[in-house]
């Protein structure tokens, strides 16, 4: 049977699983028990449905035809490089990656757990709008983890409610699926997700791709809790940019305009229009006065060099299952 997950109480090596917590074309997310260290985890399974079935009796993934062999074998290229995407990470704003393995005909990506709403179902059944002060905060601690990102060359390139998830009242960024190394020529995939990607993400070459990408994804988002619906779509507005509502006008008058402003900076359909770097942009977003009251906080983590991924180790994957690296 295509598309079934595995059951709760199904173990996984030294994991029991407890619960799905999602599931996409690609993969399952799982809640599990880490019965050697005593701690609940999330783990992350390889499962592209439209190329993959499980075997009911032993939860075992296979793939049923050799035409769909190729797909499946690229798209486990990609689950890894999410894995090794997310493992040069180590930021209190990006989910944590415990182990990578391979098991019962597939992979699995263990993360640690946040048993927090993602920010989707958090603005859903708020019961009030985040003050000035915790939304200074929120944009601080996920402005920090961008930036470490884009100091260590990568893009998310799917900023989005769904895949920040809230700790504390904090962001952290989850799903890196879609994330790519920023180089001269690399040619990256049109890879969107309706109303909060940028317009330079809707285009087949993929070129054009920068910091400002991910500026475009955190601005949506931030419109999306202030004006309890996303933006316009980036290709209508790139027909008809009239139908765009400024946020500098929307929300008048009840939070900071500077701030209000930024956000709108942030949604210019051309990237050109956009701040450049995550550090143009902060001055804008946040005034000196809320910068200095978050560091002081310790909400604001110092930038570290990434180390690299376990290279030896994923090659030798590679090898094992003779996937080739896809294209970046």
């Amino acid at each position: 049977m295509t598309g079934v997950p595995l059951d709760p109480g199904t173990w996984i090596g030294q994991y029991e699983i407890e619960k799905v917590l999602g599931a996409g074309g690609f993969g399952i997310t799982y809640r599990a028990f880490d019965h050697d260290r005593k701690t609940t985890v999330a783990i992350k399974e390889y499962f592209p449905r439209s190329a993959a079935v499980r075997n009911i009796e032993d939860g075992s993934v296979w793939v049923p035809s050799v035409e769909q062999e190729p797909v499946y074998r690229r798209g486990l290229d990609r689950f890894w490089k999410e894995a090794e995407n997310l493992a040069r990470f180590h930021h209190p704003h990006i989910v944590g990656v415990k182990q990578v393995f391979m098991a019962s005909g597939t992979a699995y990506i263990v993360l640690e757990y946040i048993p927090g709403q993602n920010l989707e179902e958090w603005a859903q059944t708020a019961q009030r709008q985040p003050t000035q002060e915790e939304f200074d905060n929120f944009c601080t601690a996920l402005l920090s983890a961008l930036e470490i990102m884009h100091e260590n060359k990568f893009l998310h390139r799917d900023l989005g409610p769904k895949n920040i998830l809230l700790r504390d009242g904090l962001p952290v960024l989850i799903d890196f699926g879609s994330a790519r190394i920023m180089s001269a020529g690399n040619i990256m995939t049109a890879m969107v997700t309706p109303n909060y990607a940028p317009y330079e993400q809707h285009l087949t070459s993929g070129q054009g791709q920068g910091a400002w990408t991910d500026v475009y994804g955190a601005s949506a988002t931030m419109y999306r809790l202030l004006a309890g619906r996303p933006p316009v779509d980036a290709v209508s507005r790139a027909l008809d940019d009239s139908q765009y509502e400024p946020l500098a006008e929307l929300v008048k008058g009840r939070y900071r305009r500077s701030f209000l402003e930024a956000l709108d900076w942030g949604l210019r359909v051309m990237a050109r229009e956009r701040p450049q770097s995550i550090a143009e942009w902060r001055g804008s977003l946040l005034d000196g006065n809320s910068v200095a009251r978050v560091v002081s906080s310790g909400l604001e983590t110092q930038l570290v060099t990434a180390p690299e991924p376990p290279r030896p180790f994923f090659d030798r994957i590679r090898g094992m299952l003779g996937v080739r690296p896809d294209d970046q």
